[in-house]
């Protein structure tokens, strides 16, 4: 199992009036499947979104939550998981829509970002097949126009 996390920057990513909604799309690396499944994730949702925004004392992390362009906290939709019963602090909005599949999981963020949020997509990724000891797993995240890339080395046992 792999966890992933895709940070968004909310500068280039955040107008609302512009009608440049921002999308976020992750195909699950060779061999590998994102799941959509709470059962392998103890009940939590697999994939989520989550923002920092700035509080009092630091940074402080909100899960299931996205600042819109305007500044406005709200929750979203989510499509495609099941046996979600850790539902936390999850709440139904327009913010944004969570769409997970094995193959793909992607978010849509209708109304901007806001640029004092950190927005971040976190996704869990399983394979059948143990991985190589030393070898290194590729993924890529298509963000709007822009194609991010990330690694993920597999441990080396010494004996």
């Amino acid at each position: 199992m792999i966890h992933w996390s895709v940070g968004i920057d909310p500068k280039k990513h955040k107008n609302e009036d512009t009608g440049r909604r921002v999308v976020v799309t992750d195909r699950a690396p060779a061999g590998w499947k994102f799941t959509c499944d709470g059962q392998d994730t103890n009940g939590y949702a697999p994939a989520y979104v989550t923002s920092f925004i700035q509080s009092a004392n630091g940074p402080q992390e909100v899960r299931h939550v996205i600042y819109n362009a305007g500044g406005t906290a709200g929750g979203g939709m989510r499509n495609g998981f099941s046996r979600i019963t850790q539902l936390g602090d999850s709440q139904q909005g327009h913010n944004y829509r969570l769409d997970c599949r094995p193959e793909e999981v992607s978010v849509e963020f209708p109304y901007g970002l806001y640029e004092q949020s950190g927005p971040i997509l976190a996704l869990t990724a399983v394979t059948e097949t143990k991985p190589a000891p030393g070898s290194i797993i590729k993924n890529k995240a298509k963000m709007t126009m822009l194609m991010l890339r990330g690694t993920c080395d597999s441990p080396t046992l010494v004996a």
